[in-house]
């Protein structure tokens, strides 16, 4: 599997994707079984390629905005301390929670499984938690360069971005930020530095998640890269102390 991966990392430099494939700027694109695996031209390392995919159903998709633009809805500001978002925990929508741990055991763990070459028994969510950036002065337009907590995201656009100006996700690698249409999904290694590009007018909504590899350390670190210090705690095979609320969703995974 990861064999593959380099050799399709090799080709991409080499050769424009498929005219029929969707076009993403600055990087090249190849079908995957479950979309397309974006390469961008400063890509230099396999854990640096990104995964695109379909995943909200337009009956989702209506339904989770219509909650969360309702007047009077409740974010948060302060739930992670070094890089904060305008948020909302998935779990705060008991229907979107279920939803989504449906979607993660049949399509975004498979997903990552198949883009990483890594085994989905090892995979498990930290954080779930829809995201608002708003343009024009009217609250949080982007979010700085960072890693994330975790060895894999997942960010799913939920508004069409021909609603407001700016965003994206911009990755260290890459010259250009990445959009996807609404209900598809970016899947990504956590630890590549990127950041969320400002929204100048408007509003972009997107669902994000941080999934864990809890394997032997062999099998993290070349995720991990050239970040500085030990490799994150909890991510041992055995490591079954997760975080509530998340609890649930992982138990039922072991079981």
């Amino acid at each position: 599997g990861r064999r593959l991966l380099l050799l399709l990392l090799s080709a991409a430099h080499g050769r424009a994707s498929s005219t029929a494939a969707p076009r993403f700027a600055g990087y090249r694109s190849i079908a995957s079984p479950d979309g397309h695996m974006l390469i961008s031209k400063g890509a230099c390392d396999w854990t640096q390629i990104v995964g695109v995919r379909p995943l909200l159903s337009e009956s989702t998709r209506r339904r989770l905005l219509g909650d969360i633009t309702r007047p009077g809805f409740e974010w948060t500001v302060d739930r992670h301390a070094n890089f904060p978002t305008t948020d909302v925990e998935v779990h705060a929508l008991p229907w979107l929670d279920a939803e989504m741990a449906a979607l993660l055991e049949a399509e975004i763990l498979p997903s990552i499984e198949r883009l990483f070459a890594t085994d989905q028994r090892r995979l498990f969510v930290r954080d779930q938690f829809v995201v608002k950036y708003s343009g024009g002065g009217g609250g949080q337009a982007s979010l700085g360069s960072h890693f994330d907590e975790s060895c894999f995201s997942f960010v799913i656009q939920l508004n069409d971005p021909g609603e407001f100006t700016g965003g994206g996700t911009l990755f260290a690698h890459a010259t250009e930020a990445l959009s996807v249409p609404q209900g598809h999904c970016l899947l990504f290694c956590g630890y590549q530095h990127h950041e969320g590009v400002a929204v100048t007018e408007g509003c972009r909504y997107i669902l994000t998640g941080f999934v864990d590899l809890r394997d032997e350390d062999e099998k993290v670190r070349p995720f991990y890269g050239t970040l500085p210090g030990e490799l994150p705690r909890p991510h041992g095979a055995g490591s079954h102390d997760f975080p509530s609320p998340h609890l649930p969703t992982n138990l039922a995974r072991l079981q």
